[in-house]
């Protein structure tokens, strides 16, 4: 069970690490190529050093922005939960909403391709961490454990029924999230 469970953790984290790859390529050529442009719209004389030092510059930000989202446990969000989604009653609302969507949408969507990029290596950190050790007697109560929940079909206390039998349970932490500790 736990070798299944490590084997199926270290495959996601590469798949994580591979998508995050491509997301950072598609997210470094999209600012690339809008800085290079922008400043060639200005007619501002720039070399490449310019426009990629402005398009690092903006990777770093939104990295930065990825690992607080990811640290506060936001992750990735809904449209309908996102700042450039509008709400309207009235009818002449929905016709705005309907003309603002043509440029909310696609900023939504640029805005998750280039968060995404240092989500998925978060996560993939994270599925690393949390390997458990390929230890017979942890391997032995996890099985106990998962007897004993399956046995009875009704609601289980976790925090008592972790905490007694593979190590120690903090649930659930300030940002939703929590972690088992093998004893």
């Amino acid at each position: 069970m736990i070798t299944t469970y490590n084997r199926n953790q270290k495959l996601l984290a590469t798949i994580n690490l591979i998508a995050g790859l491509c997301l950072l390529i598609v997210a470094a050529g999209f600012f690339y190529l809008a800085f290079g442009f922008i400043l060639k719209s200005f007619g501002i004389t720039h070399d490449e050093t310019l426009v990629i030092g402005l398009a690092a510059g903006a990777m770093l930000i939104i990295f930065i922005s990825g690992f607080l989202n990811h640290r506060s446990g936001v992750g990735t969000y809904g449209y309908h939960e996102s700042d450039l989604f509008l709400q309207s009653v009235s009818s002449g609302g929905g016709i705005a909403e309907h003309y603002a969507g043509r440029v909310s949408a696609p900023a939504y969507l640029l805005t998750q391709v280039f968060l995404s990029a240092s989500l998925q290596w978060l996560k993939a950190r994270d599925r690393l961490r949390s390997l458990l050790k390929d230890d017979p007697e942890l391997e032995q109560r996890l099985k106990l454990l998962l007897e004993d929940i399956d046995s009875t079909s009704k609601w289980h206390p976790i925090k008592q029924k972790l905490s007694g039998s593979i190590g120690s349970a903090h649930l659930p932490g300030a940002n939703g999230r929590y972690s088992i500790q093998p004893s």
